[in-house]
């Protein structure tokens, strides 16, 4: 139990750093559209606008960030008070 727990933590965190680095490549290609013109960010087979890559990394991080909050919610709310004995 212990063991998927920990698995599932790291998952996030994976996610979450790929959610910002998705906003990194982003704003760098934002960046770039301001000044050369187009652009697009590519990646695992899919093609797609510099805002639409920015949005997707935001998107993720903050889903990943609910899921983290809810769960340490659940973990602080449910633990046993020892001071109340």
């Amino acid at each position: 139990m212990k063991f998927n727990k920990i698995l599932i933590l790291f998952l996030l965190q994976f996610f979450l750093l790929s959610g910002f680095w998705a906003i990194d490549i982003g704003a760098s290609g934002m960046v770039w559209e301001s000044v050369y013109g187009q652009a697009e960010a590519t990646g695992l087979g899919f093609y797609r606008g510099a805002t639409t890559q920015y949005h997707l990394g935001l998107m993720l991080v903050y889903i990943v960030f609910f899921i983290q909050l809810t769960w340490l919610l659940y973990v602080i709310l449910n633990k046993k008070d020892k001071t109340k004995q």
